[in-house]
C-alpha cells in the first residue's frame, strides 16, 4: 500500500471508529433539549398554569410517540447492519488478511523474545556450546519413517532409521535446516534440569522467525500449564485464545479476532510448549493424548520437557508424540566448559581462573557423564566436583555468575574442605547468586543500558530473603504427593494464596469504604447520615471485595471499535427516559388542567421540576454505567502483555474509574458549594471505583503487599521490585507471567526458606 493509500485507510479508520461516539453525543443533546422543551412551558408565564400544563402534555406526547418510532426505526436499522456484518465475518479471510495476522504476530514475538534473550545473555559472547542427540531410547519417539526421510544413499536409508543428529546451542543455523528437513517439523527437546532446553527453544524461536519465509508459520513459546484440553480439546483453539490475550494488537480492527482463528485452524502458528514436566503425571498424558488427536498434517510443533517426566507421560498415554524427533542433551564436557569459561574472562585471567581451569581440562571425562544420571554427584574430589557442576548449562552459568563479579576469587573453588562434592558446590553458587547479580549489574540512568539494569541498589540479604518467600509460595506442596504448586508467578494470584488476605481485604474495604461514604452522609444529613450510609458502604464493599482476589487484570480501552452495541444501549435508556417523562406529565396535568389556584400551580412546577429532575439522575447513572462497562476491557497493551504492563495497565483502570465517578458525582454537588461536591465526589468516586467493574486484581494486590510487607515476607514495593529482578537475571518473564530463571534455583530458595527468618 503507498503512502496516500495508507492515509485513506487511516482516515476511514478513524471516521469508522469516531461514528458511535458521534452518534451517542447527539442523541444525548436531542434528549436534554426535548425534556427542556418539555418543561420549558410550565416555567415560562404569561398563561393560565392550566393552559401550560396542556402545552407541556402535549409536547410530551408527541416527544415520547417521535422517540418512540425514532427508537424502532433505529433498532431495525442496526439490526440490518449487524446481520450483515455476522454475514462479512462468517466469510473465511482472505490469503492476505492471514499473512497481515501472521506478520504482526511474528514482529510481536520477535521483539518480545529479543529483548528476553538480551536479559538472559544469551549471546553473551556465544550460546554455551551443549550438544544435543536423537534420544538413545527407542521407546520415546516414533517410527523413523514417520519423523524423518533419509537422505538418498545413506546408512540410515537402508536400515530403515534416521541420519544422526551431531547438533550444538552453538550452531543453530544448523539445528534449524534440520528442523525444516523434517516430513511435519515436530520436534520433542528432553534433558535433566538445568541443560538448557528452555534456552535452546528460544534459540531456535528466533533463528525460525529471524529466517521465516512469508507461508511459515509463526512460533510462539507458551507454557504447556496453561492448557487446558477439557475446556479446549482443540489445540488450534486454545491458541487462538491465548494469542488474543498475551497479543492484544492482534485484536486491532485491521487484523482481527477472525482471522486470528483462521490462523491457528489453518495451522499457520508453531506452538512451542515449555513445561510438560510441571503437570500431573495424568495431565501430561492427557495432554498427548489430546496433541495427537489435535494435529493435522500439516501442523508443526516444538515441546519441552524432562526426560524421565516425558517418558512417564507417553508410557501412562501408550501413546509417542507423532511424527515428533525426540532431541536429548549431552553432558558438557569439562574441557569445552573450560574453553567456553575462557571466552567470558579478560583475555589476561588472574590466577585463580587459571587454576580453575586447569582443574577442568585435566578432570577425566566420564566425570561430565556421571553428573547427568546423578545431579548431586557421586565422586569427591575439587575437580571431579567442579566437572560435575559445569556438566549442564546452568552449572556453567552459575560458575560465571557468581565468580566473575568483582573482587570474587574463583581459587576457593578448588578447595575440597570447601566443596567436597558436586552437592555443596552447586548450593553455594546459588546462595551467593542474588548477591553477585545485584554487584554485577549496579542501577544505571542510561537510557541504553535501563531494560539491562534495576532501577534501585537492592539489599542482597533481603533481595535472597523476598525471592526464597516467593519460592517457597509457589512451591510449597498442595497435594499429598507434595507435586509443585507451580513455576507461574502471576501478580494477581498473590493474595488468593496468601494466607488471611482474603480476611484482611475485605475488613480494609469495609473500613474505607464505610468511612468514605459515611462521611458524605454526614456531610448531608449529619449523624444519622453517617450511621446510615457508614454501615451500607461498610457491608456493600465489603460482600464486594471477597470476589477481588478472584479476578483478572484489566486495563482501560478507549477505542471505539465495539460496534453498535453501545449506540444502542444509549439510545435505549435516552428512550426510556423520554417516555418515562411523557408518562408522568399525562397524568399530572391531566389532574391540574384548569385549575388557577396558586399553590396547586406551585406544586405543579415543583412536581414536574422534580420528575425531569430523577429521570435526568437516571439518564446520568445509565450513562456512567454505560462508559465503565464500555471502557474496561482484558488486559494487554500494544505488543504482548508482560507483567509490568499489565500492573500498569490494571492500576490506570482504578484511577480512570475513581476520576469518571467522582466527576459525575462531584460536579453536581457544585449547585451546593464546594465542600458538597468535594466529598461528594471523593466519596462516590472511591466507593464506585471499589465496587463497579470487573476488574479489581490491583485492589488485592495492593491490600496483600501490605499484609507480606507488615510481616516482612515481600516489600512494600513489590511490582518494581520484582522488574529489578527480572534485570538482573534472576526471574524470567513468560507473557504476563514471571518465573525463576532456572526451576533449580527455584527448588534452591523453597527448601532453603526459613519462615522465621
Amino acid at each position: 500500500m503507498d503512502g496516500g493509500g495508507q492515509g485513506r485507510w487511516q482516515r476511514q479508520e478513524r471516521l469508522r471508529g469516531a461514528w458511535p461516539l458521534l452518534v451517542a453525543g447527539v442523541a444525548v443533546v436531542g434528549v436534554a433539549l426535548l425534556l427542556a422543551g418539555v418543561a420549558m412551558p410550565l416555567l415560562v408565564g404569561g398563561a393560565p398554569m392550566g393552559q401550560r400544563l396542556q402545552q407541556a402534555d402535549n409536547r410530551a406526547s408527541v416527544a415520547g410517540a417521535v422517540l418512540a418510532g425514532g427508537s424502532c426505526v433505529a433498532l431495525v436499522g442496526v439490526w440490518a447492519v449487524r446481520k450483515r456484518r455476522r454475514a462479512q465475518t462468517a466469510t473465511a479471510p482472505e490469503a492476505a488478511d492471514l499473512d497481515r495476522a501472521a506478520g504482526a504476530l511474528a514482529g510481536s514475538v520477535l521483539l518480545q523474545w529479543k529483548q528476553e534473550a538480551a536479559l538472559r545473555s544469551l549471546d553473551d559472547p556465544d550460546p554455551i556450546p551443549v550438544g544435543w542427540r536423537l534420544a538413545a531410547r527407542t521407546e520415546l519417539m516414533d517410527h523413523p519413517a514417520n519423523v524423518e526421510t533419509p537422505a538418498p544413499g545413506s546408512t540410515a536409508a537402508a536400515t530403515g532409521g534416521m541420519d544422526p543428529w551431531d547438533a550444538s546451542s552453538a550452531d543453530i543455523p544448523a539445528l534449524v535446516a534440520r528442523f525444516r528437513r523434517l516430513r511435519r517439523r515436530r520436534l520433542v527437546i528432553v534433558g535433566g534440569p538445568g541443560t538448557g532446553k528452555t534456552t535452546l527453544a528460544v534459540q531456535l524461536l528466533l533463528h525460525l522467525l529471524k529466517t521465516r519465509a512469508v507461508d511459515e508459520p509463526v512460533p510462539v513459546l507458551l507454557a504447556a500449564t496453561a492448557w487446558d484440553p477439557v475446556r479446549h480439546p482443540r489445540l488450534y483453539t486454545w491458541l487462538a485464545a491465548r494469542l488474543l490475550a498475551d497479543y492484544p494488537a492482534l485484536r486491532a480492527p485491521q487484523i482481527g479476532e477472525q482471522a486470528i482463528r483462521a490462523l491457528t485452524a489453518h495451522g499457520r502458528v508453531l506452538p512451542v510448549l515449555d513445561g510438560l514436566d510441571e503437570l500431573a503425571p495424568s495431565a501430561r498424558a492427557r495432554l498427548i493424548t489430546a496433541l495427537n488427536r489435535s494435529l493435522g498434517a500439516d501442523d508443526q510443533l516444538i515441546l519441552i520437557s524432562r526426560v524421565r517426566e516425558f517418558a512417564d507421560a507417553i508410557e501412562q498415554a501408550a501413546d509417542v508424540v507423532t511424527s515428533a524427533a525426540v532431541l536429548t542433551a549431552r553432558p558438557l564436557p569439562p574441557a569445552a566448559a573450560a574453553d567456553y569459561l575462557q571466552r567470558c574472562l579478560p583475555p589476561r585471567p588472574g590466577p585463580g581462573w587459571q587454576r580453575v581451569l586447569a582443574a577442568l581440562r585435566s578432570t577425566a571425562g566420564r566425570a561430565g557423564d556421571r553428573s547427568a544420571g546423578s545431579p548431586s554427584g557421586s565422586s569427591s574430589g575439587p575437580s571431579v566436583a567442579l566437572a560435575q557442576v559445569v556438566a549442564t548449562p546452568l552449572g556453567v552459568w552459575l560458575l560465571r555468575a557468581v565468580y566473575t563479579a568483582p573482587g570474587a576469587d574463583p581459587a576457593e573453588l578448588t578447595d575440597p574442605d570447601l566443596f567436597p562434592d558436586a552437592g555443596a558446590l552447586r548450593a553455594h553458587l546459588l546462595n551467593n547468586l542474588v548477591g553477585a547479580l545485584i554487584a554485577a549489574r549496579p542501577p544505571s540512568t542510561d537510557p541504553a543500558l535501563t531494560p539491562y539494569r534495576p532501577r534501585m541498589l537492592h539489599d542482597p540479604a533481603k533481595a535472597h530473603a523476598w525471592l526464597a518467600y516467593l519460592a517457597h509460595h509457589l512451591s510449597h506442596p498442595r497435594r499429598p504427593d507434595g507435586a509443585p504448586r507451580t513455576r507461574d508467578l502471576a501478580w494477581w494470584h498473590l493474595a488468593r494464596h496468601t494466607p488471611r488476605a482474603m480476611a484482611t481485604t475485605v475488613i480494609a474495604a469495609a473500613v474505607i469504604g464505610g468511612l468514605t461514604l459515611g462521611s458524605a452522609g454526614a456531610v448531608a444529613y449529619g449523624v444519622k447520615g453517617l450511621l446510615v450510609a457508614g454501615t451500607l458502604g461498610a457491608l456493600v464493599i465489603g460482600f464486594k471485595a471477597e470476589k477481588w482476589l478472584g479476578e483478572q487484570p484489566g486495563f482501560v480501552d478507549l477505542r471505539l471499535r465495539r460496534g453498535l452495541k453501545p449506540v444502542v444501549l444509549v439510545l435505549g435508556i435516552a428512550t426510556v427516559a423520554v417516555l418515562l417523562s411523557g408518562v408522568v406529565l399525562e397524568p399530572v396535568s391531566g389532574l391540574l388542567a384548569g385549575i388557577p389556584d396558586a399553590s396547586t400551580a406551585e406544586f405543579a412546577i415543583w412536581l414536574m421540576v422534580e420528575a425531569v429532575t430523577i429521570l435526568a439522575t437516571l439518564l446520568l447513572l445509565g450513562l456512567l454505567w454505560w462508559t465503565l462497562t464500555w471502557s474496561e476491557n482484558t488486559f494487554g497493551n500494544e505488543h504482548a502483555s508482560t507483567p509490568m504492563t499489565v500492573w500498569h495497565a490494571d492500576r490506570r483502570l482504578h484511577a480512570f474509574r475513581f476520576a469518571i465517578i467522582a466527576l459525575a458525582f462531584g460536579l453536581p454537588g457544585l449547585v451546593a458549594n464546594l465542600q458538597t461536591a468535594l466529598v461528594g465526589g471523593l466519596a462516590f468516586g472511591i466507593v464506585g471505583s471499589f465496587y463497579a467493574g470487573r476488574h479489581h486484581a490491583w485492589l488485592a494486590y495492593v491490600a496483600a503487599t501490605l499484609l507480606l510487607a507488615r510481616r516482612r515476607r515481600l516489600p512494600r514495593r513489590l511490582m518494581p521490585f520484582l522488574d529489578d529482578a527480572h534485570r538482573l537475571g534472576l526471574l524470567r518473564t513468560v507473557g504476563p507471567l514471571y518465573q525463576f530463571r532456572h526451576a533449580a534455583f527455584q527448588d534452591h530458595l523453597a527448601a532453603t526458606y526459613q519462615p522465621d527468618t
